[in-house]
């Protein structure tokens, strides 16, 4: 919800076989588990949701944790560079 802005990526680039992770995005197509997405797609598509929705979760709380703690974004930032 409010955290993302109601924002569709983690879903829409999960049933698409994108995955968010701190080492950048991956195409699950391009990996060890591209078998697992042909085999059990529906399952794949999934996971991949579940995992994005984690990622974005997990980045929201370190941004609010940072405002907060008036830290600026300055280290975020470089940590997901890759997002920019």
């Amino acid at each position: 919800g409010i955290d993302l802005f109601d924002c569709v990526i983690p879903t829409r680039e999960g049933r698409h076989g994108v995955i968010y992770t701190e080492k950048g995005r991956v195409a699950i197509q391009k990996t060890d588990l591209a078998g697992l997405y042909k085999k059990d797609k529906p399952r794949a598509q999934k996971m991949a949701v579940m995992r994005n929705i984690a990622f974005y979760k997990n980045l929201f709380k370190e941004i609010r944790s940072a405002i907060e703690n008036g830290k600026g974004l300055g280290a975020l930032k470089k940590k997901y560079k890759k997002y920019l």
